[in-house]
């Protein structure tokens, strides 16, 4: 736990850099990463896309998982 709150901060990776798709999932009643973190994380990922789950908070698997299934399988389908 110590590291996750004060390890080393994210190094992201440059445009083109990743080779399979990259999405990022935030819930919008996250009260652990705020909306702000996720501009930085589009920031330091510029090849990801955003996906925002309603009424979900920081474990979208948890509120919605369903839709963060169906979010996984589209990001990897052809």
């Amino acid at each position: 736990m110590y590291q996750l709150a004060y390890g080393e901060e994210q190094q992201g990776a440059p445009r083109h850099a990743i080779s399979h798709p990259l999405v990022i999932g935030c819930g919008k009643q996250d009260r652990v990463c705020f909306p702000g973190e996720a501009k930085r994380a589009l920031e330091l990922f510029p090849d990801a896309r955003m996906h925002w789950f309603e009424r979900c908070g920081h474990f979208p698997h948890w509120d919605a998982p369903a839709q963060t299934s169906e979010l996984i399988l589209s990001a990897l389908a052809p």
